[in-house]
This record gives structure tokens, sequence and C-alpha cells, in this order.
């Protein structure tokens, strides 16, 4: 989870658009279309979440999001592309906020809840206030916005991984368990 928080598109996509020759009338609309988006999925995967389990979808919108990242954002920078990034990215990341909580809810017992609860938002915490200067780093240096595409791309996908394997190790290699 904690290395979803590096990739930051949300702070990065109108900077990258206007980079990109995208019209300031219509870059100032990316963040709104975005968080848009992000409440339709915050509001979808609790409900689903509920129906098939918070890990499935936890982790099937965290591999989408990296999808979204490393074929939709990195190969194309056209306004089209950049808009349906934002609307797709926007949907996928508004579930993984949604679910976080849950999700160390699920495995926590009651009395260590609110403690694993602050050390997995103290390290977003982290993470955030790490990501912009990373980013800029690559950003500024030969890697550019490539760059940073692809280093928040293989973060994420890195990160659910690694939620994946508590996922196998809380239920084993079974699919459709209710997790």
């Amino acid at each position: 989870m904690l290395l979803l928080w590096l990739l930051r598109p949300a702070q990065l996509l109108p900077i990258q658009a206007l980079s990109d020759g995208m019209s300031a009338n219509l870059e100032q609309y990316l963040l709104s279309i975005l968080n848009g988006a992000s409440l339709f999925g915050r509001l979808a995967a609790g409900y689903v979440g509920d129906k098939v389990g918070r890990f499935n979808v936890f982790i099937t919108v965290c591999y989408l999001s990296s999808i979204w990242i490393l074929a939709l954002w990195l190969p194309d920078s056209s306004n089209v592309a950049l808009i349906t990034f934002a609307v797709l990215f926007g949907y996928f990341s508004g579930a993984f906020i949604s679910l976080a909580t849950p999700l160390i809810a699920q495995v926590s017992p009651m009395p260590e809840l609110g403690f694993r609860v602050g050390m997995v938002l103290f390290a977003c915490g982290v993470a955030g206030l790490t990501a912009n200067p990373i980013n800029g780093a690559i950003v500024d240096d030969s890697g550019g916005w490539t760059g940073v595409k692809i280093f928040s791309g293989v973060f994420c996908l890195v990160g659910t991984t690694l939620v994946l394997f508590v996922r196998i190790r809380k239920a084993g290699m079974k699919v459709f368990v209710h997790i």
C-alpha cells in the first residue's frame, strides 16, 4: 500500500500535461476529473469489497492502477489519453483509498487496530512527503517524465504484489475466497 503513494499522479498529471502541450484551459480540469472519478471508485469499492472480499478488490484495483500507469499514461501524452488516464486512475485509486483501512482492520486484533492503522498512515505520510522530491529529481535528471511514469508504475506493481503475498498467506492459493 505504501508504495502506491509514491506514484502521486494527482500532483504530477497537470504539470506533465502542460509540459506536453495541453492548453491551460483544459489542464485545470484534470484534477477535478481525477477526483470526481475517485468518488465513484471509493463508493463502489466498499460495496464490491463486501460482496467478493476486500483483499480481492484491493489487489485488483491496485494492479489495474499499475496497468493504467504503464499502458496508458506512459506511452501516450495526448489530451484524450491524459483525460482517460485521469478518469481510470482516479476511479481505481479511489478504491485503493477507501479499502486501505478496512484491510488493516481485517487482519488486526482489536487491541492493536489503532496502532496498526497509525503505523500504516505514518508510512503513507512519509511516502507522501518524499514522493514529490524523488519524482522531481527524476524529471530534472535524464529520466524526464518517462522515468517518473516507469518509477511510479513499477512501485505500484511492487506494492500490490506485497499485498498479494499477504492475501496468499492469509487465505492460501484459493482464488475465490471471500477475504
